[in-house]
């Protein structure tokens, strides 16, 4: 096949279409023409070549390439697992030849063909190309699509629709794309904490993807020259067996000297586990502060031993309602009772149960609440179904076993009381996971406040050597005679719960263990967080700590204050001679207010610890950032001491976008470049732009 510029020698099939575009270059040479031809003349310019596989079709472009010297065959080979569009493509691109569509007709076919030229070389412009597949691969990125969403049809024509001659680029050149991206960001971020960062701490934790292996995930908080605190992911790379404290020491450390931190990383956040504890310690010129989310948890998790029956049965009644039938039918209650009518509509809103697990925090809480608001509807149900039961058996048979395990008036009352304790314990862990705020500041504030809350006159010692606790997500309901039997897997106990729980005096038994609970786990405060509480605005008066700890916390800052004021950034080295003394002697009004500012500096500690405490409503980020000029050193100090995260739930807020992205479709992607997604993802908002000016001249089409 050949095309040339002389209309008598161009190749034409006995089904194609010829148009042409009117006009001369400057050369005095005729435009190259463009072909429009049937879709069934695909192999009047490919020769067919045996595929590789049954179905899939490859061809050997024919197309003669005529230039001022010579002729040549374009020789290109195209291999597709079926369809044909990619030749049409490379007709397209390379050739000038179009497919025809039978729906186009215009009474002026020239003016027709000259409009879609212009449009096919407005779509081709670099410029243009370079931001389609930039828009293409932050789609990808921000919305965690697969790759093989390029290959899908209705994609491939919602493209093609909003314009027919941009062409998708392959999953190859979008990988090439994605690792350009991800190292152009990477070093962008390693060059933002080398300029302007002082100081970052890390959150770290350890998942497990839906591949099955293990991965560490490290985030990073820092407070930006614009006092924001901001919070980016340096990783979440695939670990090997075992998951020991040297290992993930190593680990992090290895990440630490990559990203150049070693002088900047002042503490670390993790849970409680043995492992992430003794790996905190093993690293240098750090402090660690467990997870007061995690720790919480642990505090309600044994708190509510006392009542682990009632759990047991609530739950069970939970479970109950989870089935499709009992979920029907609580659902039909609601709705008539609500409505006053049999209308099961998609947008009627009604309730169901939630199923408590110990791995989540505060669900027995939501869990517990939303079975109260249910309490009515499923009274509601059983006089309900006792009526229905006369007349179906199987409905009869549901109602005694609703009935059976159904709670007491005692453990609705006591679940109800419980639940009000367990609300402020809800309430934190939501307030210290937060993302845009001061955590650390204000975390042993809370916990004060907790304690309040649940204390009482007489504390009894609660045995914390202990491991048990009054969750299990592996509980057994045993069959038949002995349903009333549960094993608690974690410890292989076995507790009944036929009978209702005693609910005397269990109120104030759980409020005791929650506050001796809460005493043990924070008896003794980390120095560091309580300094961060005196830069505070919020919470600087200290008023829930005694008088003398609030002196050794003073004493603390002032320690640090003075360390600081001695550093080369700091010390201006001011002297006064002998003719300073002189001119100031003289009522130099101007030099007395210098020296005056200079002697304020001095006392800059002093003059903050002055200052009154602020509304809970202030931002401490917004207020020290107005404030720099008059608290210099303080304000470094309080970049220092409000990044610390209180909480590892930047971990959870990380591992919940991996395994978005880690879907059961997608098991096969590999650790490296599925850390690059994540990787982009999450730090996209901060970078602005991921990719690099000169992306387009490091990448080849593929």
């Amino acid at each position: 096949m050949e095309l040339n510029n002389d209309e008598d020698n161009a190749y034409f099939s006995d089904s194609a279409r010829t148009d042409s575009i009117a006009g001369t270059e400057a050369s005095g040479r005729k435009k190259r023409r463009v072909l429009v031809v049937d879709k069934t003349d695909i192999w009047h310019y490919f020769n067919k070549l045996d595929p590789p596989k049954p179905k899939h079709k490859k061809g050997f472009c024919n197309v003669e390439i005529r230039t001022s010297k010579d002729v040549k065959i374009c020789g290109h080979v195209i291999n597709t697992d079926g369809s044909t569009g990619n030749f049409w493509s490379h007709l397209e691109a390379n050739h000038g030849i179009l497919r025809s569509e039978k729906e186009n007709t215009s009474s002026n076919p020239t003016q027709a063909k000259v409009d879609v030229m212009f449009q096919k070389q407005w779509s081709k412009n670099p410029k243009r190309k370079r931001k389609c597949d930039e828009a293409l691969t932050e789609f990808l990125i921000d919305d965690m699509q697969p790759l093989y969403v390029l290959k899908n049809e209705g994609f491939i024509n919602l493209v093609k629709t909003l314009d027919p001659y941009y062409t998708l680029p392959s999953d190859k050149y979008v990988k090439k794309f994605i690792t350009k991206a991800y190292n152009n960001s990477k070093q962008e971020l390693i060059k933002l904490f080398g300029n302007t960062i002082k100081f970052c701490s890390i959150i770290t934790d350890l998942w497990t993807g839906r591949d099955r292996q293990e991965y560490i995930g490290v985030t990073s908080s820092f407070i930006n020259k614009e006092f924001e605190l901001q919070e980016i992911m340096l990783a979440c790379q695939y670990m090997e067996y075992p998951h020991t404290s040297q290992n993930i020491a190593r680990t992090i450390m290895n990440l630490i000297f990559k990203w150049g931190l070693e002088k900047k990383f002042i503490c670390i956040t993790t849970d409680n586990g043995s492992n992430m504890v003794a790996a905190s310690r093993l690293l240098p010129n750090t402090f660690q502060i467990p997870c007061a989310a995690h720790t919480l948890n642990l505090v309600v998790n044994k708190g509510l031993i006392p009542v682990e029956i009632l759990i047991a049965r609530a739950k069970r009644l939970i479970n109950f309602f989870i089935s499709p039938k009992q979920n029907e039918r609580l659902k039909a209650i609601q709705t008539y009772h609500l409505n006053g009518t049999e209308d099961f509509s998609e947008n009627h809103k009604y309730l169901r149960t939630i199923q408590e697990m110990k791995t989540r925090w505060n669900l027995l809480y939501l869990a517990w609440e939303r079975l109260l608001k249910l309490h009515y509807a499923i009274n509601i149900l059983i006089a309900t179904m006792s009526t229905e039961s006369e007349s179906d058996t199987d409905t009869k048979k549901d109602l005694k076993r609703l009935k059976e395990i159904m709670l007491s008036d005692d453990e609705w009352k006591l679940m109800k009381q419980l639940t009000k304790i367990l609300q402020p314990f809800y309430d934190a862990t939501k307030l210290l996971g937060g993302e845009k705020y001061a955590t650390a500041s204000f975390m042993y504030y809370v916990v004060a406040t907790l304690q309040i809350k649940v204390i009482l006159k007489e504390v009894e010692v609660v045995d914390l050597t202990n491991d048990d606790d009054a969750f299990d997500d592996d509980i057994e309901f045993e069959d038949g005679d002995d349903d009333d039997v549960i094993i608690m897997q974690n410890t292989k106990r076995k507790i009944k719960i036929k009978n209702p729980l005693n609910c005397e005096e269990k109120e104030e038994e759980v409020k005791r263990n929650l506050y001796h609970l809460l005493h043990h786990y924070w008896e003794n405060p980390a120095k560091e967080g309580m300094i961060s509480a005196l830069l505070d605005l919020r919470v600087k008066s200290l008023n829930f700590v005694s008088s003398l700890k609030k002196e050794g916390i003073i004493s603390l800052l002032r320690d640090e204050y003075q360390f600081v004021k001695e550093l080369e950034e700091f010390a201006t080295g001011t002297t006064l001679n002998s003719d300073d003394l002189d001119l100031l002697e003289s009522n130099n009004s101007l030099l007395i207010d210098m020296f005056a500012e200079s002697q304020s500096a001095e006392n800059e500690l002093n003059d903050y610890l002055s200052l009154q405490q602020l509304s809970p409503k202030t931002d401490p980020y917004k207020w020290w950032a107005g404030n720099q000029n008059r608290f210099p050193i303080l304000s470094y100090l309080a970049k220092k001491y409000l990044l610390i995260s209180a909480t590892s739930t930047s971990s959870e807020r990380l591992f919940s976008q991996a395994g978005n992205i880690m879907t059961a479709k997608r098991t096969q992607l590999k650790p490296k470049f599925f850390e690059k997604l994540l990787f982009l993802k999450k730090n996209h908002k901060i970078l602005g732009n991921i990719f690099p000016l000169e992306i387009y001249n490091e990448i080849d089409q593929i």
